[in-house]
């Protein structure tokens, strides 16, 4: 079954511990294209395909950064906490999204929640490979690493700052859009669309 982790997405940069950490650092976000939003098109809460894929970059860039750099002790030791695997992932990729969200909020900027969901899925496996490296995931546990996604969404949800009613209001909008997509694969039915398009 082709799940959340397949479809509808960018490979992500290769980088692992031997990468380039940012050391806790925000990613460095492009400067806004300059152009008037359009209505309903808000670049806090969409960023267009062109916006999208520079910031895309720059957020899994740093969310990866911290993962394997400053939150890499802590990411592992709440890993090997506890019986439940998929809440101590979601809670690692939470704890990521939140810190690296809190961070570019503090220097003035935001992350429209497409961008960011984008870099959460990618953050969700890259966390999944480092619960299998110590043995605490067995490979092809891709539901479980799926559900952990969605349980680090809802922390993020719930904890980061200075989200506005609209950006949570689209984070509402994309979580139900995943769950729905997900109920139809699992009924056998092919997705309306593929899972994440657009987002």
């Amino acid at each position: 079954m082709a799940g959340l982790l397949q479809q509808g997405m960018q490979p992500a940069p290769q980088q692992g511990p031997q990468g380039q950490p940012m050391q806790g650092q925000p990613p460095q976000q492009p400067p806004q294209s300059g152009q008037p939003a359009q209505e309903g098109n808000d670049p806090r809460v969409n960023a267009t395909p062109e916006e999208a894929g520079p910031q895309f970059e720059a957020l899994l860039e740093g969310m990866l950064g911290y993962l394997y750099g400053d939150g890499m002790q802590q990411a592992a030791q709440m890993l090997q906490q506890g019986d439940d695997i998929t809440r101590r992932m979601g809670q690692v990729i939470g704890t990521v999204m939140v810190t690296t969200f809190n961070m570019i909020a503090q220097e003035g900027k935001t992350v429209p929640p497409n961008v960011m969901v984008r870099a959460g899925i990618e953050l969700s496996k890259a966390v999944g490979e480092m619960a299998m490296e110590i043995g605490r995931l067995q490979p092809g546990e891709d539901e479980a690493i799926e559900a952990a996604f969605m349980l680090g969404l809802g922390i993020f949800g719930k904890t980061a700052e200075g989200l506005n009613d609209a950006q949570r209001q689209r984070y509402s909008e994309m979580v139900t859009a995943i769950q729905d997509g997900k109920r139809e694969t699992m009924q056998g039915q092919p997705p309306q669309q593929p899972m994440m398009e657009g987002v």
